[in-house]
């Protein structure tokens, strides 16, 4: 009968047992008589130990990195084995070998990104890689649980779609069965009609697409959305408390879910609870230009403005121009060349944007016509405006810009398994 198989990091807990465990050797070294080994998996490291006399000895003396091995033996504590606990191996089986060298060591900093993007699979090997993959998974799984918290009915919106969510150039247009159609921009139009049907509150963590030419550090041509859209709102403020929200809970859980998070990413975010709300004019006059544009450079001024004045990372920043948000943003009441709008800022990004929209069928179409969008290519959508829409809003929070303004990566690429971007289509 073979011995029970246990992960690295649970060996302590069978001192003296046989046990099994299946890896890949990150380290050995050969010191005299005895081959040491550092066998990695899923849950950590533990140290293999091999003497001479065993009949696994010149095995482990052959054995290269990265190797993947099975090795059986004794669970041992020792002092001054890593982790206080040592497996004295009885048997190893080779499952597979590596060659050399490799062609990305992943175990050293400073490896040119688009080097570890083609060798994706062995930098994922690295613990720092891999922390970002799972910081996705702890930030996707926080906000799913805060909106299902609150009432929010999570749907699945199709992204083969007959006409650009948001209209514009930057989509990509397919065939579809001698059709034009299109990748969606987002499930904006979708989410919103649920407002039709009386569910009142929706979210989604979906994937979006966008068609732009950016080669920078925080654009991606595909990339993961959270959106949210509730009805009967009184204003934009109103919604944008949803989004800080549900960033809050996604960086607690980062925090708390990435092993090692302070060691190796440095301080998390301050996310106060009610983080400092600036209109545009007021942001800019912060940050000693009056009139801006919030601009990328000019959204790190602020952040970095608002971190001194507030003691804040995030920052909330709304009455954006009509000219500068989508047809379906409902405009300021006051001032109609603003809106009811909002981004939220992290560390110096926009990671999110939202607003009321606007229910109210006439003044659509009319805001259709104002962006030159012909409202006959959104009849299905506006349809559903001439029979009891109510007040409502939404948001949408771009994931990988989330986390890779909590984890502090310098490119938006590090936190996706495998980025889209106008020059990478693999792997």
């Amino acid at each position: 009968m073979r011995p029970r198989r246990i992960l690295a990091s649970e060996a302590a807990s069978y001192a003296g047992d046989r046990v099994r465990l299946k890896g890949w050797v990150s380290r050995v070294r050969v010191l005299g008589g005895i081959v040491f080994l550092e066998l990695r998996d899923r849950s950590g490291s533990v140290q293999v130990v091999a003497r001479k006399g065993s009949p696994c000895f010149n095995t482990a003396k052959k054995l290269g990195r990265d190797y993947v091995v099975a090795v059986e033996g004794e669970a041992r504590l020792e002092e001054r084995a890593p982790g206080r606990v040592e497996i004295v191996a009885a048997h190893i089986e080779v499952i597979n070998e590596a060659e050399k060298p490799l062609p990305l060591d992943y175990t050293r900093s400073g490896n040119p990104l688009n080097l570890r993007l083609d060798w994706r699979f062995l930098d994922l090997r690295n613990p720092r890689s891999q922390a970002a993959l799972k910081a996705l998974a702890e930030a996707a799984h926080a906000v799913r649980q805060y909106f299902r918290s609150q009432g929010f009915l999570e749907i699945f919106t199709p992204k083969i779609i007959g006409q650009a969510s948001e209209g514009g150039a930057d989509v990509f247009p397919l065939v579809y069965f001698g059709r034009e159609a299109f990748l969606a921009q987002s499930p904006q139009l979708y989410k919103q009609l649920m407002m039709a049907t009386g569910v009142e509150r929706v979210f989604e963590i979906g994937v979006a697409f966008r068609a732009e030419e950016h080669r920078g550090p925080r654009h991606l041509c595909e990339f993961r959305s959270i959106d949210y859209e509730l009805s009967f709102v009184e204003d934009h403020v109103e919604v944008a408390k949803y989004a800080v929200e549900a960033v809050r809970r996604a960086a607690e859980a980062v925090v708390r879910g990435v092993e090692g998070y302070n060691e190796v990413f440095g301080e998390p975010p301050r996310i106060p609870g009610s983080p400092p709300i600036l209109s545009v004019d007021e942001a800019c006059r912060l940050i000693g230009r009056p009139g801006c544009k919030m601009s990328a450079e000019e959204e790190e001024l602020l952040g970095k403005a608002v971190a001194k004045e507030y003691g804040s990372d995030l920052v909330v920043v709304t009455e954006y121009p009509w000219s500068d948000r989508p047809f379906y943003t409902m405009k300021h009441p006051e001032d109609p060349s603003k809106t009811r709008s909002f981004d939220i800022i992290l560390r110096g990004l926009e990671i999110a944007s939202g607003s009321q929209r606007e229910h109210r069928y006439e003044v659509l179409v009319q805001q259709l016509r104002e962006k030159g969008l012909d409202p006959s290519g959104f009849k299905f959508y506006l349809d559903h405006f001439k029979y009891g829409m109510p007040p409502h809003g939404g948001a949408g929070i771009g994931l990988e810009r989330l986390v890779k303004q909590i984890l502090g990566l310098r490119n938006i690429r590090e936190a996706v398994l495998a980025p889209r971007d106008p020059e990478r289509l693999a792997p």
